[in-house]
């Protein structure tokens, strides 16, 4: 899952990527709703505001006779290091990798997550059963 969440009137959103839906959590009862969007709507609110983009428009990855339109974005944590992802931009998106840096030792990491201060949370990430 590639998400970003916010919190807003004790709603939780977490916008999932791969998915293409937000899903909006009550954090009183604990209620979940799965909210449709257009995929590059999705795209737009799992990225910070600060996010860069360090590949051209014109990226694309590709496996035998398949290619595929690309973006990667870097972004700053909060607590240091630098956080880069790259995904599909056709569909559906698929996300192609994303990198920690400035830790112990560089990890390649399966899953991106962002919170609305832009620090890498999964916690925030966990669906309640509740959740379709």
């Amino acid at each position: 899952m590639a998400a970003k969440y916010t919190i807003s009137k004790n709603i939780r959103r977490v916008y999932n990527l791969t998915e293409h839906v937000a899903y909006d959590i009550d954090l009183k009862t604990g209620s979940c709703e799965k909210v449709p969007m257009k995929q590059s709507e999705v795209i737009a609110r799992c990225l910070p505001s600060s996010a860069r983009q360090y590949s051209p428009n014109d990226s694309f990855v590709g496996y035998g006779q398949y290619s595929l339109p690309m973006q990667a974005f870097e972004v700053d944590l909060a607590e240091g290091g630098l956080a880069r992802v790259a995904f599909t931009v056709s569909e559906p998106a698929f996300i192609l990798a994303s990198q920690l840096t400035g830790f112990s030792s560089e990890r390649i990491e399966s899953y991106f997550y962002f919170d609305s201060s832009m620090t890498a949370s999964p916690d925030f990430f966990v669906l309640p059963p509740s959740c379709p």
